[in-house]
């Protein structure tokens, strides 16, 4: 495609967040989770009140999710 550049994935990974094509966060049409949803995971964890399988339930996503959340893996500021 016109678009890409002879280069390394990660360059052209980053080239395509630099021109906003991404579809990260709520943008992405499969996403479960809301930004707010996610702040709330990460405070709820935070603050020790829940353990990661209660966390996936109450949110309705997998514990490998809320884990990947947690450690900003996946929904990461970035």
């Amino acid at each position: 495609p016109y678009h890409l550049r002879i280069d390394t994935q990660q360059a052209n990974m980053a080239d395509m967040k630099s021109r906003g094509r991404s579809t990260i966060g709520e943008r992405n049409k499969q996403s479960r989770l809301t930004w707010p949803q996610v702040v709330a995971i990460r405070q709820i964890y935070k603050g020790g009140q829940k353990l990661q399988r209660d966390i996936a339930v109450e949110f309705r996503i997998s514990r490998t999710l809320v884990c990947m959340i947690i450690n900003n893996k996946r929904w990461n500021w970035n």
